[in-house]
């Protein structure tokens, strides 16, 4: 699931994500899990290069459209390619409306 580098945890073995499902699912297993160490450590989720990233919201009746929703916990670094570099072109969007291009 991770590998460690220095007090960094780098999630789903330093590859990078190219589905969000993935990393959403990566990083329920980390609430799921029972050790507080692994809480505290800061958690690096990297996003493929090149890539566009669909994400849903919830609608006012709390009904999930679209993907999973992006969420951030603390801890929790979501970035774009190995540097975290805008220029690695990670773009986020959710339906018609584009949310943003990651920068770190």
């Amino acid at each position: 699931l991770c590998q460690g580098v220095g007090e960094e945890l780098v999630m789903n073995d330093g590859e990078c994500y190219n589905d969000l499902e993935d990393l959403y699912q990566d990083e329920l297993a980390v609430k799921d899990e029972n050790d507080a160490l692994i809480h505290a450590r800061q958690r690096v989720y990297i996003l493929c290069p090149n890539s566009t990233f669909q994400v849903g919201s919830f609608d006012e009746n709390q009904v999930l459209f679209g993907g999973r929703p992006l969420g951030f916990r603390s801890n929790m670094t979501i970035q774009c390619g190995p540097d975290g570099s805008s220029a690695n072109n990670c773009l986020i969007e959710r339906e018609d409306e584009i949310i943003g291009t990651f920068l770190i």
